[in-house]
């Protein structure tokens, strides 16, 4: 592992971006997120 605490950062970073893309789509899918109410009512019941 880097121990350059810039690439520890970067990659922390990334994986949070990471887990944030991988709910977002898991809300989108489940249709459990109000945020894709408002964005596109077909979606929504």
């Amino acid at each position: 592992m880097n121990d350059d605490p810039q690439f520890k950062a970067l990659f922390e970073t990334s994986a949070e971006v990471l887990i944030g893309l991988a709910q977002a789509f898991r809300d989108y899918e489940q249709k459990s997120e109000p945020a894709w109410c408002g964005l596109a009512r077909s979606i929504c019941p």
